[in-house]
Order: C-alpha cells, then sequence, then structure tokens
C-alpha cells in the first residue's frame, strides 16, 4: 500500500500512455484504409533515403528538403521514418509507427509540461488523459503527416525552456533552441509559429533571464542560424516550395480572379472598387477567416473541418462534454494562475497562425495542432476546479464518476464511428481505389499483359511504387527521365480519358492490354470492375480486343 500510495501518479501515468499507446497502434496497417498522396511522398522519400542517401528527384545526397511535384517536405520526419520503412519494410504500419509513437511522446510532454508550469501532478496527468483520448490527437498520430513531429519538438523545446535558468543556463538555452530547430525543420506551415513562440517564452521567464545578455545572444543567434538556414536551402533545394509558390503566400491566381468578380458586381466608382476590391483586401478576409474559424465551436466541438482526410465528419475535434470544462478551465486558470492563464492564452493564439495560410476553404488540422497540449491544459484544469469545488467527499466521488462514464460514452462512440464507419467513407480520400487497382494488377494471371491506366494522377506511380516494395534507384530513374512520367513496366497512365464515353474502350486497344479507368468514362459493362467500402463502382477494366 505504501508503494501504490507513493507513486500512484507514476502509476496513473504509465496507464495514460499505455492507454495512449494502443489507441494510436491499433489495426494501424489497415486503418486509415490506404495512404494518402502526401503520405507516399513523404515516406517512399524515406524509403529512398535510407537505401540510396538521396531524394527521389534531385538526387542530392542526404538532402535538407525533399521537393515531390512542386511540394517541399521537411527533413526531420523523413530522417526520423527512413530507419522504420528501412528496417521493417513499406507498409502502412511501418510508414505511420513513428508518427504513432510521437503522438504518445506529445501526451508524456503534455504531462513534463504542465506539471512543471503548475507544479500540480493531477491536473497535469489530466490533461495527459485528455490529450490520451482526444479525437484531433488520435487523428494525427495515426498518419504519417509531418505536423506530428512539429507538435512534439515544439513541446519538447518549450518544456526545456521553461526549465530552470538559474541553475542550468546553457543547458535550458542551447537544449531548447536544439528542440526547437528540429521543430522548425519538421513541418513547413509551423514555421509561423517559431519566433511568436519565442517571444511568448522570453517574456514568461524575463526575471530569470534578465541580465544575461549572454543567453539572449545565444538565443538571438539561434534564430539567426535556423532562419539563415532554411533561407540558404530554399535557395538552393527549394526548402519553402509549395505547390508553385512561396509557402506564405495564397493562389494568386484565385486571388486575381476574385477581385475581378468583385469590381465587375461593384457600381462603385472605380477609385473605391479599386480601394477596397484588391489582392490585399483578399488576402487579409481568406487568412482571417481561416484563423479565426480554427475557434470555432464548429471546428473544435462539432464538425472538424471539410477534409476527408482529417476529419470524420459529425464529432469534433474534442467532445462536446469538453465544452463547459474549457470555460470553467479558462475562469479558474485566470483567478488562480494570472500569468500562467495569459501564457498559455498566448500559446492557443500563436498556435493558430499557420490556420490563416491554408487554401479555401479548409482549416487544416494539421496546421493549428501546437493548441492541443494547451487546450487540454484548460479543459483539466477545469474538471479539476469542479470537482474540487465540492466539498463533501461522497458527491465528489459520484461527479469524477459521472465525468469518466461520460467521456467513456463519447470515447466509444468516436472509436465506433472510427473503425467501423469512417473507413467506408473516407476511402477516396485515403486513395484506397488506387491502393486497389494495384492489388488488381499485381495479381492478374497473365504477367505479361501491359496496363493502361486513365483519369490518374502522376503521384500513381509513387503509390505503385509504395505497394510494390520497388526499388527507390527505379523511381529516382523515373523522375530523372520526366517530372511526371507516364510509363513505367508494364504501365502506362494517362491523366485524362481518352475516348468518349460512348466508345467501347475494346475497340481501341490491343489484345494483350488491359484498360482501366474510371467509371465515369465509360458506360459500357465493363469485364471487371474495383468499388469503394460504400459501394460505389470507381473503375472499369476492359480487355483489349484489336489485334495488331
Amino acid at each position: 500500500m505504501k508503494f501504490l500510495k507513493k507513486n500512484i501518479q507514476y502509476i496513473l501515468l504509465a496507464i495514460i500512455l499505455c492507454a495512449s499507446l494502443c489507441l494510436r497502434v491499433n489495426q494501424l496497417n489497415i486503418i486509415p484504409v490506404g495512404m494518402t498522396d502526401d503520405e507516399v511522398r513523404e515516406v517512399y522519400s524515406a524509403y529512398s533515403l535510407w537505401h540510396t542517401g538521396r531524394d527521389l528527384t534531385q538526387g542530392i545526397f542526404l538532402p535538407f528538403s525533399f521537393v515531390l511535384h512542386d511540394f517541399s517536405f521537411t527533413p526531420v520526419p523523413v530522417y526520423i521514418t527512413a530507419p522504420f520503412v528501412g528496417l521493417f519494410g513499406l507498409s502502412p504500419a511501418s510508414a505511420r509507427l513513428p508518427f504513432a509513437l510521437a503522438g504518445v511522446g506529445v501526451v508524456f510532454l503534455t504531462y513534463l509540461l504542465i506539471k512543471r508550469l503548475l507544479g500540480n501532478p493531477a491536473v497535469a496527468l489530466l490533461s495527459a488523459a485528455v490529450l490520451a483520448i482526444n479525437v484531433w490527437a488520435i487523428q494525427l498520430s495515426r498518419m504519417a503527416y509531418e505536423a506530428e513531429f512539429a507538435l512534439l519538438f515544439y513541446l519538447w523545446g518549450t518544456y526545456i525552456f521553461l526549465g530552470n535558468w538559474k541553475k542550468h543556463p546553457y543547458g535550458s538555452a542551447l537544449g531548447s533552441m536544439a528542440v526547437l530547430f528540429l521543430a522548425f525543420n519538421s513541418y513547413n506551415a509551423t514555421k509561423l509559429v517559431y519566433i511568436p513562440l519565442l517571444l511568448v517564452l522570453l517574456w514568461y521567464k524575463r526575471k530569470e533571464i534578465a541580465g544575461k545578455k549572454y543567453l539572449l545572444g545565444v538565443v538571438a543567434g539561434s534564430v539567426l542560424a535556423t532562419i539563415g538556414i532554411f533561407a540558404y536551402f530554399t535557395f538552393f533545394q527549394g526548402a519553402s516550395a509549395h505547390g508553385g509558390y512561396f509557402l506564405i503566400f495564397q493562389d494568386t491566381g484565385a486571388a486575381a480572379q476574385a477581385v475581378e468578380l468583385a469590381r465587375r458586381a461593384s457600381s462603385a466608382p472605380h477609385i473605391l472598387q479599386v480601394l477596397y476590391h484588391n489582392k490585399l483586401t483578399y488576402f487579409i478576409d481568406q487568412v482571417t477567416s481561416h484563423y479565426l474559424y480554427a475557434f470555432s465551436p464548429d471546428y473544435l466541438f462539432l464538425n472538424q473541418e471539410g477534409s476527408g482526410i482529417y476529419s470524420l465528419w459529425s464529432r469534433g475535434n474534442f467532445y462536446l462534454i469538453a465544452l463547459p470544462f474549457l470555460f470553467i478551465g479558462l475562469f479558474s486558470l485566470w483567478k488562480r494562475q494570472s500569468k500562467l492563464f495569459i501564457f498559455a492564452t498566448l500559446a492557443v493564439i500563436i498556435a493558430a497562425l499557420p490556420s490563416g495560410i491554408g487554401p479555401p476553404p479548409f482549416t487544416y488540422a494539421t496546421r493549428s495542432s501546437f493548441m492541443l497540449p494547451w487546450l487540454a491544459l484548460f479543459m483539466a484544469f477545469g474538471i479539476y476546479s469542479l470537482v474540487q469545488s465540492v466539498k463533501f467527499i461522497k458527491i465528489r466521488i459520484i461527479l469524477t464518476a459521472l465525468i469518466i462514464a461520460v467521456y467513456a460514452y463519447y470515447v466509444g462512440g468516436y472509436l465506433t464511428q472510427y473503425y467501423f464507419e469512417w473507413p467506408r467513407y473516407s476511402a477516396k480520400s485515403f486513395a484506397e481505389d488506387q491502393k486497389d487497382i494495384i492489388s488488381y494488377i499485381n495479381h492478374y494471371p497473365d504477367k505479361q499483359a501491359k496496363f493502361v491506366i486513365t483519369n490518374v494522377s502522376d503521384m500513381f506511380f509513387l503509390q505503385y511504387a509504395f505497394y510494390t516494395h520497388t526499388d527507390p534507384r527505379q523511381i529516382q530513374q523515373l523522375y530523372r527521365t520526366s517530372e511526371k512520367p507516364t510509363e513505367f513496366a508494364h504501365m502506362t497512365v494517362i491523366p485524362t480519358c481518352i475516348a468518349t464515353s460512348g466508345a467501347d474502350p475494346r475497340g481501341f486497344v490491343p489484345v494483350g492490354t488491359i484498360y482501366i479507368t474510371s467509371s465515369a468514362c465509360h458506360t459500357q459493362q465493363p469485364d471487371d470492375a474495383l468499388f469503394l467500402p460504400d459501394g460505389e463502382q470507381m473503375w472499369n477494366m476492359y480487355k483489349g480486343a484489336v489485334t495488331l
């Protein structure tokens, strides 16, 4: 009994971490049902790095930036993922395992950080528990997306920075800046968090740092080095490439079109049209609306975002039960720990900055993920304050049991949706149809057959390489010959339909060639077909009948 009483917080922490791990690795190989294009780009780049030491398209040895299809992927997640897919082989499980483990690390660091800030193990444990079972946190850690490592390193760097600067001045300064350097180079969007977060951290620790100009010099020098390195590799390796335009800018073509339409619809004098309808006002409106949506109840508690990748739909990033605890926690923390309240609130405000740069109509969950630990703190403090406000022990126990029961109900509902419903309607978002085509090709009985696949993107070959464990040297060669390859092995890829829907594909495809096309391209009865889990007929297969 003495052992249990003395170590109860560590026993509870171990239980929370075990639950967190189970929620993040269970059926990781089959749910999500496929790999998105961004996941495949990231993971296959790591596979190429492990086996060749080079990226796929530029042939650079140990590159800082991994550029594919005009998008740059940051180095830290790729280098961390490389040994997992290198040693265990390519599979959804091995690809996503490092991100799942990073998610568990986020839960653990949340406990350490809140305990350091508050000195209250109970609130720290509650914060970790809220995060361990949170929809948003689980979703992000079960996909191979860069944001999970950015969150991990930002949290870790913050924890070190908030250490004892009097006892360990250089350890706190150098250690935190080294880890924040990793955070900066883990996800392009969250680079916007870097400097504002440092300013808030310096404000919070201002008394300990006061008079230590050499430590401020270390911080300032680290910031300049971090930004300088990024600028250098932006110039030489395209480290800021984001769909053909620089990271922080929106789609200028969409802006020009929106401005033109707004001016056409206005009967105001030309000078007023120019003043109130221009690219600057368009960008301000877009950034503001995206940024504010990250704080909306719809996004946080009701429907998440519109993307089928990050969202289950009809379910918020947090359980609805957490909404009253959030308000109670905000009020209670403000009353009891005003400095910490200001710090955590500023951290949330800063965390949403990357959401402002998202393209319409989404506020991507990855971009505002640094909100997670701070919102978990507010909710945990709300639960703690509410329970502690009850004077009678029996009522307190009943209230605690009720909160646990309601949370269990919500978690059960989420897991039911995630494992039994979401795989059906998220299949298209996770490119399961392309996985099915690749399986069809690999298991086709005639190994000499050739395949023509239409209505697929230039990512099809990379999806094929992932699921067939293709030697990355072959893919490197493919990209050296063409930025958007159309032929590989026994396959030809055409991005659009190659004939009208009324034409029978068998009439222009040679014998020995299988024509695979979207069901929208041709209405003729196919020789075979592939369906999504929800029953939608996605792909038709036609056997060539033309003798050459």
